[in-house]
């Protein structure tokens, strides 16, 4: 059984997207931006957290389970997990999390 009580993962409104261009086109800032193939293959499962599932078909085996160390595709826990890894490294990297939109992040200089 899985202990997550929460599955939200922030993602970025439409209108604060928009407003991001607006003022990345009137000060001629540059914007970068990325896609990380498999994302949610790189997050971590915490042991606070541990997401326990049946064997799959074909590997089933009576009274037998399996416990991730990663996130899959599919699971509603995912997100979370991947916005949680994604957002500690942004945060070790001396971003800042927006109090309105907490996956923008910017920097304060």
């Amino acid at each position: 059984m899985n202990t997550i009580t929460t599955t939200y993962a922030a993602t970025l409104a439409a209108r604060s997207f928009r407003l991001a261009m607006a003022i990345a086109a009137q000060f001629d800032l540059e914007v970068d931006q990325y896609d990380v193939v498999g994302a949610f293959l790189n997050a971590q499962v915490t042991a606070k957290n541990p997401i326990i599932c049946d064997m799959p078909d074909g590997f089933k085996k009576a009274g037998f389970c399996v416990r991730l160390n990663r996130a899959l595709y599919g699971l509603r826990e995912s997100p979370l997990l991947w916005y949680e890894e994604l957002s500690g490294t942004l945060r070790k990297l001396s971003l800042i999390s927006s109090a309105e939109e907490p996956c923008l992040f910017f920097t304060s200089d």
